[in-house]
């Protein structure tokens, strides 16, 4: 039934595949769509957010179960494409976001979201600048790329907007060092089994990692994201101009 289901959708026909490049016009449209989205949620988020516990509550939920949904769908197509595999697992930093964004706007987690913060805008970021992605804005993984980096971004985004977590260096610092065990967990896995969960043995760009090489390539990336987040930390700190945590 579901194999039937994606094979008489044009929206997950194959014929969508490889018409999309980086940088292209599409790629710039799209970036400015976010944009603009992204200043109308702030914008929304500041007025109703922070008005009563319904408005609250509607924007959460209506972030988490789009962002669950929307992946549902994704996973299922990709097992379809795929098989059910190791390649299929979900074991991207940017599915591990998507995840734990879900549950801090459902359970209102204020501690997950002080952490998953300073992972969100980094890896979404460089997946929106430099997309991983071949499908055209016909295909279903083309919409779903760009709406699940950009919906869980605005998910930890919200709970800064509406004070529910403030900017703290010492929360910066705690959240690079446990994503910093994470990569090198992943890392071993991706030697362990071939795979290459995130980029931490080749880059999207492989023109990168095949200049310097292994190890060097897993050494700069690290040192990359980890300034990255630091960046992050300051540039939000700049533009909002938060009060220091209590």
């Amino acid at each position: 039934m579901i194999i039937n289901f994606f094979n008489t959708l044009k929206f997950f026909s194959e014929d969508h595949n490889d018409n999309f490049t980086t940088f292209s016009i599409t790629h710039f449209i799209k970036i400015l769509i976010i944009l603009v989205f992204g200043f109308v949620f702030i914008k929304i988020s500041k007025k109703w957010g922070i008005k009563n516990q319904t408005s609250d509550k509607l924007i959460r939920y209506s972030l988490a179960f789009s962002l669950i949904f929307i992946d549902l769908i994704y996973q299922m197509w990709n097992i379809h494409r795929n098989g059910l595999n190791i390649k299929t697992l979900p074991l991207n930093l940017c599915d591990i976001v998507c995840y734990l964004t879900s549950i801090a706007l459902l359970k209102n987690n204020h501690k997950i979201a002080s952490i998953i913060y300073y992972w969100a805008l980094p890896s979404t970021t460089l997946a929106i600048l430099f997309p991983s992605i071949k499908y055209s804005p016909m295909h279903f993984r083309f919409f779903h790329y760009f709406f699940v980096h950009f919906a869980q971004t605005l998910g930890c985004l919200y709970f800064f907007i509406t004070k529910k977590i403030y900017l703290s260096n010492s929360k910066n610092i705690k959240s690079i060092t446990i994503l910093f065990f994470i990569s090198l967990i992943m890392l071993f896995l991706d030697l362990l089994s071939g795979q290459n969960w995130f980029y931490m043995v080749k880059s999207p760009i492989e023109n990168i990692s095949g200049f310097l090489g292994f190890p060097l390539y897993t050494i700069c990336w690290m040192l990359f994201i980890i300034s990255f987040m630091r960046i992050s930390y300051f540039v939000t700190k700049f533009f909002f101009t938060p009060k220091k945590n209590s």
